[in-house]
């Protein structure tokens, strides 16, 4: 996935990546933070896993995840963004399938 500043490539790759494991866990029952907390500490990518990190600080402050992703654009585009937004209103477990599949 690219986003809307133009970055692509390692960073599509991340982004599925983390797509791929946040499904994983989310559909083994994890929780949003748990789940996060796992990714942060097994990504080997400094920038995303300060990315992790922050998304998972904001939900433990009461964040929606969206908006807590939404923070980084640099990361997550528009797209990405509305599909998660899908996600909580509909079902996270198949937003985050559909994404890990892109």
């Amino acid at each position: 996935m690219v986003n809307d500043n133009g970055v692509g490539g390692e960073s599509t790759n991340l982004v599925q990546m983390f797509s791929q494991r946040f499904a994983e866990l989310i559909e083994s029952g994890q929780s949003l933070v748990w789940s996060l907390f796992q990714i942060e500490h097994e990504q080997q990518d400094p920038q995303l896993k300060r990315i992790v990190r922050n998304v998972r600080m904001d939900i433990e402050l009461g964040a929606h995840l969206s908006a807590a992703m939404a923070k980084h654009a640099e990361f997550f585009d528009d797209r990405y963004i509305a599909e998660v937004v899908r996600g909580e209103q509909e079902d996270l477990r198949t937003a985050f399938r559909k994404l890990a599949s892109v």
